[in-house]
């Protein structure tokens, strides 16, 4: 007979917190774990910045830039999302993506949160074929849709 799993009290990978037998107020600890659940499923986030907005909406998610002040100092380079009138913050994962709203493009997290640069259109060269110039201006327009350049 194998032996049974011991747990910590929180998830390795994204430090959800774990119930055990006779805990007491069970429902905080569900309520913070769907919390940050919510922060982590198909993130969309308001954009980079380095300091907390006054009034943030409930569920209004950022990622922590450098150098951060206030609320966020010591949370650089993590998520923080307003949830029930407190910021609640998430470590990124390497592979991690979010979409954010401010560039129109997704993010990955590699150990640093990264984006496409949206390449420059084809000019100069001793031979221009413009069907081609065409074809590769049509295929930037179509990523930069898809959210994997910034649309501006």
């Amino acid at each position: 007979m194998s032996d049974p799993l011991t747990y910590s009290s929180r998830s390795a990978r994204h430090n959800l917190p774990f119930l055990f037998v006779g805990q007491a107020q069970k429902e905080v600890f569900v309520n913070e774990a769907l919390a940050r659940l919510d922060l982590l499923v198909n993130p969309t986030v308001e954009g980079v910045s380095s300091a907390p907005p006054d009034a943030p909406g409930d569920g209004a998610l950022y990622i922590v830039a450098t150098g951060a002040t206030g609320e966020w100092s010591g949370h650089d380079g993590e998520l923080a999302g307003w949830q029930a009138g407190a910021w609640l913050y998430q470590k990124p994962f390497i592979g991690c993506r979010a979409y954010d709203v401010s560039t129109g493009a997704v993010t990955v997290y590699d150990g640093q949160w990264r984006s496409a640069q949206t390449p420059n259109s084809p000019s100069g060269g001793s031979t221009i074929d413009n069907e081609a110039r065409s074809a590769i201006d049509t295929l930037i327009l179509r990523l930069a849709e898809l959210g994997i350049f910034s649309a501006t």
